[in-house]
């Protein structure tokens, strides 16, 4: 665990680090989500502008740039989600942006993350599709699935499930990630004996080394896609019950 204690003006305390280049997590207030896919949130007492990792949506406040088409819609939806929530930041190998921002997955804790689906389904436009993407295989839950914020894993019928209880329904699925099933082996494993929840994170999400991170991103590569045999994840199109 490094701590970064050098000048209390650039020391970051919320901020934990698994390694020089190890993930990090942390808990923080949102302020206000700047657009789509970009959130302002409190930190230990410091504003960062925090930039979802695999979310882009249209622009809408970037200067010099038209509003692009769906980016208010993108905005306001995501004012709705996480304002003034507190969430749950999971950050990646790279720790900020060009612009300084930082990079991260965002969690929802569970009470809060149980009405996306209704406020999704209900932001959606006559003949709308919703596309999702959760994790897949309950046989994997782990402590570090716990540690990172995963609610649940789902398999394909408790997804159903959930769409239905919305009034949606599945229109088309597939398992991915099935190069890395054995990587969820290895996490329910590896965790074992960590305390505490970044000491879990930082065994279950370490790259490890550079070398096997580029190995691991080689062999996804290699997936067919659709497919329903096998995955880490299930990535679904939802539209409206009826249509």
């Amino acid at each position: 665990m490094l701590l970064v204690l050098v000048a209390l003006a650039l020391a970051r305390p919320w901020e934990w680090r698994g390694g020089e280049d190890g993930p990090a997590s942390a808990w923080g207030q949102v302020v206000r989500a700047v657009d789509g896919d970009t959130i302002e949130v409190r930190l230990g007492g410091e504003l960062e502008d925090v930039r979802y990792i695999g979310v882009d949506t249209p622009e809408t406040v970037k200067p010099d740039t038209p509003v692009q088409c769906f980016g208010p819609r993108a905005s306001s939806f995501n004012h709705h989600l996480v304002e003034h929530r507190w969430v749950r930041l999971v950050f990646g190998v790279e720790r900020r942006d060009i612009y300084g921002r930082l990079l991260a997955y965002v969690h929802l804790p569970p009470d809060e993350f149980a009405a996306l689906l209704p406020m999704a389904a209900s932001a959606l436009a006559p003949g709308g599709t919703l596309v999702v993407n959760v994790p897949a295989g309950r046989w994997a839950y782990s402590a570090y699935d716990q540690a990172a914020g995963h609610v649940r894993r789902y398999s394909i019928r408790s997804l159903n499930q959930a769409a239905a209880r919305n009034r949606l329904r599945i229109a088309r699925w597939t398992y991915w990630g099935l190069p890395l099933v054995l990587t969820l082996l290895f996490r329910r494993l590896w965790p074992l004996g960590k305390q505490g929840r970044d000491g879990i994170i930082s065994a279950g999400f370490s790259p490890r080394t550079r070398t096997l991170n580029r190995l691991l991103s080689l062999v996804a590569k290699c997936e067919p896609i659709p497919q329903k045999f096998l995955g880490t994840s299930i990535m679904a199109v939802l539209e409206m019950e009826g249509v």
